[in-house]
């Protein structure tokens, strides 16, 4: 830790990196001063003031230690990150996330700011206690696409850190519809990585997720005609289901669906009356 003073009675020193200044006393040693540096610990400095003939005194003072928050780009390849700020011991920081200095990386989004330089959690604010290194947390984004739907919130895009679980917004929270060319109302089936929705479908009345991958991510709304048939039980209900109405209703596969651990399978319906509906493959076995 490196002091300063300057002539007379105005000191000042340098604390993590601040020089702090303020004027000694005036008292009955009138003569040049020299500074013996006793001590300097977190809340208090204590300067012993000898003149020349010999004479001294003690003088302390209350300071705050300040500690300095730095951040650092992380790999970052652009831009510029914030500036060092100072903070007093045990006090309230909160991150800076302005991205004022339009800090970049090829390939990848700021979605904030880490303690380390490996870890993936997020911090918004801490107690600061010791000069402290932000590191960028990069990640990818997540967006969502309606595929033509005609009301609702179509989510907001968001971006994660590589690894991080990544919440799926339910139809509950979004509350989206579509119509097709004939005005006939179609059923919000979840959402797919693949426009198509022939993929992995995430059932949107369902609390879903999955893990960020390495590159940006879009969620397709799937629309299909009736119910969505997404698993063995939901087919297995609508082979058995008994109501007449059952078997003549439209239904859609939005996964493939494995029967084999499934026995007594038969017909939809019954001796009495057949399956009258639609059941689409949606391009699901």
């Amino acid at each position: 830790m490196d002091y300063y003073y300057a002539d007379g009675r105005s000191v000042s020193y340098q604390w993590n990196g601040t020089i702090v200044s303020f004027s000694l006393p005036s008292g009955s040693l009138s003569d040049t001063l020299s500074l013996n540096w006793l001590t300097a610990s977190e809340n208090t400095l204590t300067l012993t003031v000898t003149a020349p003939n010999g004479e001294s005194e003690d003088y302390t003072y209350t300071i705050t230690k300040g500690f300095i928050v730095t951040y650092n780009g992380n790999g970052a390849d652009g831009g510029s990150v914030p500036a060092e700020a100072v903070y007093s011991y045990n006090s309230f920081v909160t991150v800076d996330t302005a991205n004022a200095g339009n800090l970049s990386r090829a390939g990848y989004t700021l979605c904030g700011w880490t303690g380390s330089a490996g870890s993936i959690n997020k911090l918004s604010n801490f107690f600061i206690n010791n000069d402290t290194t932000l590191y960028a947390l990069w990640g990818h984004t997540v967006s969502y696409d309606g595929m033509g739907a005609v009301s609702g919130t179509i989510p907001d895009a968001a971006v994660y850190a590589e690894n991080t679980v990544v919440p799926v917004v339910k139809n509950s929270d979004c509350g989206l519809t579509k119509t097709d060319s004939e005005g006939n109302l179609l059923t919000f089936a979840g959402w797919d990585t693949d426009p198509s929705g022939t993929t992995e479908v995430y059932d949107p009345n369902e609390d879903t997720s999955f893990t960020m991958g390495y590159k940006d991510v879009t969620l397709y709304a799937v629309w299909v005609y009736g119910t969505p048939i997404r698993n063995p039980g939901e087919l297995q209900s609508l082979q058995s289901g008994g109501s007449s109405w059952e078997w003549s209703g439209t239904y859609t596969l939005t996964a493939d669906i494995d029967m084999s651990g499934y026995n007594m399978m038969t017909t939809i319906g019954n001796m009495y009356t057949g399956f009258t509906g639609r059941f689409y493959g949606n391009g699901h076995t």
